[in-house]
């Protein structure tokens, strides 16, 4: 008898152990709406910043955004969002184009590569992004820009 009750005790508590294992490792998957949002949001940015619309990149940012490159000279560079999109002129077309490389989703968080050609020189961008009230926002980048060969 006393060999059952502490059987019974056992499984319980390893069901327990699974039951609690399984509700704590339980995180929410990206869907494919997911990933289709954040690169809606990414191309706001890349469409604001190559034809002048500064509301399109204000909806892609967060205002606390912080952006920190190298440039083609080699120099450390940074900036905040309200002075980046201050240097965009409104309506006016800038030859830069861009694709996603890659996106990564955990739950309300993600990453991004993305590369944009531009004149004689390719950056690359690294977007932090964050899913805040339903809407998917970069928050931060790193970029870095190398010359064209």
């Amino acid at each position: 008898m006393k060999y059952r009750i502490l059987n019974i005790k056992n499984c319980v508590c390893v069901l327990l152990t699974s039951i609690t294992l399984a509700i704590c490792s339980v995180q929410a998957k990206p869907t494919l709406n997911d990933y289709q949002n954040v690169a809606l949001t990414i191309q706001k940015y890349f469409d604001g910043t190559q034809f002048g619309k500064k509301a399109l990149v204000k909806e892609a940012f967060t205002e606390t955004l912080f952006i920190q490159w190298i440039n083609a000279e080699g120099e450390f560079k940074s900036r905040d969002a309200s002075s980046y999109i201050g240097n965009i002129t409104e309506g006016k077309h800038t030859p830069r184009y861009g694709h996603i490389v890659s996106i990564d989703i955990t739950n309300n968080a993600a990453s991004a590569k993305v590369e944009i050609d531009w004149g004689e020189r390719t950056i690359s961008d690294y977007l932090l992004l964050l899913k805040i009230d339903g809407k998917w926002k970069i928050t931060n980048k790193i970029a870095t820009v190398e010359p064209k060969q």
